[in-house]
């Protein structure tokens, strides 16, 4: 009757290890410094602001002083997907459901792809995976013509997690 009860309290007691360690690796929603993003843009942006996230976090952050004829007034996005089970179902309703592409970048180490929504053909959005999460980085507001430009960016930016 003792070695149930054991088996029990080792095996609850690895289970809580287990998510702690995950919780220590989630990033954080916001994992951005808007002074980080204005040396990188070249624009100012705002705090980031936590928003709902499908299967992980999910972060805006918005341009400050920023000019739509010159490109530089847009909404950065940052969405992590926890690893798990249903990571790549998920992956792809981020990305804009079973129609979307995702176009790898030749050598990318995080086997980044940029992603071709057919919600939405104006927005800058490249999706990579890493330590276990998949990550999409967005821009939108830039404009059509700016698009590959910041894609460019996009993919500059330090890696999460």
């Amino acid at each position: 009757m003792t070695l149930p009860r054991t088996v029990r309290a080792l095996t609850a007691s690895l289970m809580l290890v287990g998510l702690n360690a995950v919780a220590q690796t989630t990033p954080p929603a916001c994992p951005f410094k808007p002074d980080d993003l204005a040396k990188h843009f070249g624009v100012g942006f705002g705090a980031g602001v936590e928003e709902p996230g499908i299967g992980g976090t999910s972060c805006a952050y918005r341009t400050q002083g920023g000019s739509m004829a010159k490109g530089t007034e847009f909404t950065m996005w940052v969405l992590i997907i926890r690893p798990g089970g249903d990571q790549d179902m998920i992956r792809t309703m981020a990305a804009g459901g079973p129609k979307a592409r995702f176009e790898p970048i030749a050598g990318d180490p995080d086997g980044a792809a940029r992603v071709v929504s057919p919600v939405n053909d104006s927005l800058a959005d490249i999706s990579y995976r890493r330590a276990g999460h998949v990550v999409f980085v967005r821009a939108s507001g830039q404009g059509r013509d700016n698009k590959d430009a910041m894609v460019g960016r996009l993919l500059k930016l330090p890696r999460l997690p």
